[in-house]
């Protein structure tokens, strides 16, 4: 489930982007900066079986996350649609931009589904969760909280990139 996550979590991601650049085209440009962020690069990599009583094994296998991205954070968890705080302004840029690519993703799926516990370095996230309406079933992992999708619009406080966007 963590792979049907992490490409479902990019293409939300890209979907935010998409967003962001179609706006500027017709709205211009705002007087902050975007973040640029992305989800590690990873790869499913399965053993090869030599006997027919060895079960062949998966891995996931990801992009480090190196030490220039600074120190693994976690910007949004899974059970609120709101930001943690941070006293660093950069981290709580990021935080913001994400909170509000939550909003895009939520109303451009037509309130469907969008990334939550979204954690990682400086510009690379990694092991997001995709937080659904309950109505789809159960496509994505265990993180999928029916309570962080029934809240969302309860709990998400528009920002600066909401309201400009």
């Amino acid at each position: 489930m963590e792979i049907t996550c992490l490409v479902w979590a990019r293409v939300l991601l890209n979907l935010v982007y998409k967003f962001v650049d179609k706006s500027i085209t017709s709205h211009g440009v705002p007087p902050f900066q975007i973040p640029h962020m992305h989800f590690v690069e990873a790869s499913l990599a399965i053993e090869h079986v030599t006997s027919e009583f060895d079960g062949a094994r998966a891995f996931l296998l990801e992009e480090v996350i190196g030490g220039d991205e600074g120190h693994f954070r976690k910007y949004l968890n899974n059970v609120l649609a709101a930001p943690v705080s941070f006293t660093n302004e950069d981290d709580e840029e990021q935080a913001e931009f994400l909170a509000f690519s939550q909003h895009v993703q939520y109303f451009k799926t037509k309130k469907m589904a969008f990334i939550a516990d979204y954690q990682g370095g400086n510009s690379i996230l990694s092991d997001p969760q995709i937080i659904t309406d309950s109505a789809l079933g159960y496509i994505f992992a265990e993180g999928n909280v029916p309570s962080s999708h029934q809240s969302f619009e309860t709990h998400h406080r528009c920002n600066h990139f909401c309201k400009f966007f």
